[in-house]
C-alpha cells in the first residue's frame, strides 16, 4: 500500500507518532512518504532526530512551502510544488494527515491533479485542538476535517469535542496513540536520593503546558518542610517562559531546567513521578512512557488526560490550574504504596498504547477505506 503522511512540522508528540508510525508501515513493507513544511520559523522546526530516523528507514521527505500557514497564495503554491514533484509518480492509495492545513493542501492537488484517476482515500488525526484558535480557524479547521473521509481522535472526549465544533459523527473514530515496548535509546541519569522527592515534567516550556503550576506547588512544598525538586525538559515554546513564569514562583534551589533532549524517555525510571500540569493535550506520548517505564504519572484533570489516568488506580490526577490540589496529589503519592498503581498503568500500557495496536488500528482503517 502506498501512503502519503502530511503535516506541517516533525516535532513534539505528534511528529512522534508519526515518525514512529511510518517507520513501522515502511517495515511492514508498505510504501511511504512524508509532506512537510520547508521553511522553519522561530518556535516551529523540525526536530533534526526526526528527520534522521526517516532518512535512515528510506522514507521520502517531501518538503514544500506551505503546509503550514493559512494563507491561500502560499498554500495555492504547495500544491503547484507538488504537481512538479509527482508527475512520474504513482497516486498514494492513502493520504494520512496530522493537521489540518496539511490535509487542505493535499486533498486540493489530488482532486485538481489530472493524472489522478480517482481521488485517495483522505485520513486526519487530529493530534491535538490547541489554545490559540480564532473563531475563523475554528471554522476553516471543521471544514476540512468534513472533508476527509476519515477523523481519528485519540480519546473519547477528543470525539465529543469535535462533535460540539462541528464535524460530522460519523467522520470520527478513536485511535490512540501508541509507542514501541521498550525505549529505543538511553543516557545516564541521576541516581534517586531517598530523601528528596524528585519530579520530573517533559514537554515544551510555554502556557499551554503550564509549567508554572508545578513550580508553584514545588516552591510551596519546600516552604512546608517537604524536600522535592522539579526538573523540566523542553524547548522553551513561549520565550522566556522559564526565567518569567518558573523562577518567578519557585527558588532555582527548587527546579531546574535540562533544555531539549532527543532521549527525554530515558531519563523517566530516574524520577519519583512524572507531572503533566497541561492546560490543553492530544494524548501525551509522556503518560504513556510513564506507564512503560514504571513510574507513577500525574497529571491536570483535562479530559485528554483523565480519558486515560483515572485517580489512584493508574496514575493521580488534580483539579486543573488548582496548586493546592497538585500538592495534595503529590502527597498522596509519597504517603501510599504506589506498586498496585505502577502495575495497573503497565498492564494497560501493554494492552491499549502500544505502537504495534496503534499501526494495526491505522492499517485496518487503511484497507476499510481503500475498499
Amino acid at each position: 500500500m502506498k501512503i502519503l503522511h502530511t503535516t506541517t512540522f516533525l516535532t513534539g508528540g505528534a511528529g512522534r507518532v508519526l515518525v514512529d508510525l511510518a517507520k513501522f508501515q515502511k517495515e511492514s513493507g508498505e510504501d511511504v512518504s512524508v509532506i512537510a513544511n520547508k521553511t522553519e520559523f522561530e518556535g516551529y522546526c523540525h526536530y533534526g532526530e526526526y528527520l534522521n530516523i526517516l532518512s535512515e528507514c528510506n522514507i521520502e521527505i517531501i518538503l514544500v512551502d506551505s503546509v503550514f500557514k493559512r494563507d491561500e497564495r502560499l498554500n495555492s503554491l504547495a500544491v503547484k510544488s507538488l504537481e512538479s514533484l509527482f508527475v512520474n509518480r504513482e497516486q498514494p492509495d492513502v493520504i494520512h494527515a496530522h493537521s489540518a492545513i496539511p490535509a487542505m493542501v493535499a486533498m486540493n492537488f489530488f482532486s485538481g491533479y489530472e493524472k489522478i484517476n480517482s481521488n485517495p482515500s483522505c485520513v486526519m488525526t487530529m493530534h491535538g485542538w490547541g489554545l490559540a484558535k480564532t473563531k475563523s480557524m475554528e471554522r476553516q479547521d471543521v471544514s476540512i476535517m468534513n472533508r476527509s473521509h476519515k477523523v481519528v481522535v485519540l480519546n473519547g472526549s477528543g470525539r465529543e469535542f469535535l462533535i460540539s465544533k462541528g464535524v460530522e459523527n460519523q467522520l470520527l473514530q478513536i485511535i490512540p496513540n501508541g509507542i514501541v515496548r521498550k525505549p529505543t535509546s538511553t543516557v545516564p541519569g541521576k541516581r534517586k536520593e531517598s530523601d528528596i522527592l524528585r519530579l520530573l515534567c517533559i514537554g515544551d516550556l510555554g502556557e499551554r503546558k503550564n509549567q508554572q503550576l508545578l513550580a508553584k506547588a514545588v516552591e510551596q512544598l519546600n516552604q512546608r518542610g517537604l524536600r522535592c525538586l522539579a526538573t523540566f525538559v523542553g524547548k522553551e515554546g513561549d520565550k522566556g517562559y522559564f526565567r518569567n513564569k518558573i523562577l518567578a514562583h519557585a527558588s532555582p534551589c527548587f527546579v531546574e531546567w535540562l533544555g531539549y533532549s532527543e532521549n527525554a524517555q530515558s531519563l523517566i525510571p530516574t524520577y519519583d513521578a512524572v507531572v503533566l500540569p497541561s492546560r490543553s493535550e492530544g494524548l501525551p506520548i509522556v503518560i504513556l512512557e510513564s506507564f512503560r517505564a514504571g513510574v507513577p504519572f500525574v497529571g491536570s484533570n483535562i479530559p485528554e488526560i483523565s480519558d486515560v489516568i483515572k485517580h489512584g488506580v493508574n496514575g493521580y490526577l488534580f483539579d486543573n490550574q488548582n496548586v493546592e490540589s497538585l500538592i495534595a496529589a503529590l502527597k498522596e503519592l509519597i504517603s501510599q504504596d504506589t506498586k498496585p498503581v505502577v502495575a495497573c498503568a503497565r498492564e494497560e500500557f501493554e494492552s491499549r498504547y502500544t505502537l504495534e495496536k496503534m499501526s494495526e488500528s491505522y492499517f485496518q482503517l487503511y484497507q476499510e477505506l481503500k475498499t
